[in-house]
This record gives C-alpha cells, structure tokens and sequence, in this order.
C-alpha cells in the first residue's frame, strides 16, 4: 500500500471515529523509549520523549539551562488509529500555523510495541545534529532507536531501579506558565548520566564540547558541560515554570 492510500485510509477512519460516530478521543500520548540497537534490548540509554497526540508542535527538543540546543526546525503533528500511531512531519509551517490541510513532507506510522529508528523529532533540518552529534559510547543521535508506544499519561522509561532521570517537558505557549498535564505539548528525557558529545565542528576540535544530564542527591536538574580540554562546569538546572518550560527530575 502506497503512502498516500495508507494516510488517506487512516485519516478517514480518524474523521469518522471523531466527527460522524461522536466519539470522543481520550488525550494520549506517543511514547518513545531509547535504545541503541534495533532491537531495542538491555538496557534504555539515550534521549526519550513523550508526546501528545493532537497538536502541531514546532521546534521539538529546545532545551532550557543550557547553552546549546538539541532541536529539530520541522513541524510535526501525531494522531492514533487503534493501536497505531500516525506522524506527519512539515518542513515550512510558522510558529502558531495550523498543520492540518497542508502538504507534508514525511509520513511515518508504528504500532504500539515496535521497536523502530526514531523519527528526526530533534534532528530534522539540524546541521549541528547531522554533523555527528553522539550519545557516548553509542549512536548518532539522529540515528537512535526507540521502542515505541500509546499511553494517556507522559511516560518516560523508567527502569524498575527507579534511577533518577531528568525531564524536560514544554507546554503550549499561548497559555503562558500553565504547566500543567493539560498544557503538555511534549516532553524529552535524558536517561542517568547520559553524555551527549557535539562534535559541531570536525576541523575545529576546539570548538567540540559534551554535556552530561543527571540528578544530584537533592533530585535537583544538572548538565556538566566540558570542552575538548576536559574542562569542564557543572550547571543547575531551574526548577520553576518560566516560559512555558520546565525542567526536573523524577525518580
């Protein structure tokens, strides 16, 4: 089945089920759990995320405390047919455009419990990503896997040891500091002690730097960010809602 027929046909089945039948479609959630294998086996390492099903989300993975951002330019919009998940991607959408009714460039769909190559939610149209942004000791970043699945609350990966895991998560902006579980546009997750290496710049070593992402003992956000000279500085991370934006750890 072609991609046209394939998104035509789950499009109409989603029209259908919320506009003729009047069902109504509890808010939920696509969930991505990082792997750095295809088969998504051992343990969980990398950049998570959590997104919710409905709205058209610009600029996905904009991280706050930090320096440097990781985040796609391109504009994506989710919906769930059953138990699969539908994923346009739009690469020329303005900040508070609406997506729906216009041409797309990407189309992807999983079914719930499938492990696949994660689509470029914070690499899409990223030159600093495609120019050999790494998790340590694994993947391209633009190259992880992730197990994927539909829940209807955030879900971040949480191994069964209950390891501190810090949490971004941004909300809709035209309820600015509302950052409540209604306002939830989508949420990224670093797994402990991830260390993310920006080789930005392959002829410039100097310019090549690595944040780590943790939690102290106080469950308190931190990045330790280091230079090509292993000199390094350890960053608290703000807790408190500003600018639709938040930061924290769970646990």
């Amino acid at each position: 089945m072609n991609k046209f027929i394939l998104t035509t046909f789950i499009l109409i089945n989603f029209i259908v089920l919320n506009c003729c039948l009047g069902y109504t479609v509890p808010q939920l959630y696509a969930n991505f759990i990082p792997y750095q294998n295809e088969e998504c086996t051992g343990d969980s390492v990398g950049v998570g995320l959590s997104i919710s099903v409905g709205p058209c989300i610009t600029n996905i993975g904009s991280i706050v405390g930090s320096n440097f951002e990781v985040k796609s330019t391109s504009t994506f919009s989710l919906f769930v047919n059953a138990l699969r998940v539908g994923i346009f991607q739009y690469d020329n959408v303005e900040n508070g455009d609406q997506c729906f009714g216009r041409d797309y460039s990407e189309f992807y769909t999983f079914k719930n419990g499938t492990c696949t190559l994660t689509p470029p939610f914070l690499t899409a149209g990223n030159s600093l990503i495609s120019n050999g942004t790494i998790v340590n000791n694994g993947l391209a970043l633009n190259k992880q896997y992730s197990l994927f699945s539909i829940s209807k609350k955030p879900f971040f990966g949480l191994p069964t040891d209950s390891i501190n895991t810090q949490v971004y998560t941004q909300y809709n902006n035209e309820n600015p500091n509302n950052c409540s579980l209604s306002n939830h546009l989508y949420s990224m997750y670093f797994t402990n002690n991830l260390e993310i290496n920006f080789n930005n710049n392959n002829n410039d070593k100097e310019n090549n730097y690595s944040i780590t992402y943790s939690c102290d003992s106080n469950n308190q956000p931190i990045q330790n960010i280091c230079n090509n000279n292993n000199q390094c500085n350890t960053e608290e991370v703000p807790l408190d809602c500003s600018n639709s934006q938040s930061i924290y750890c769970i646990s």
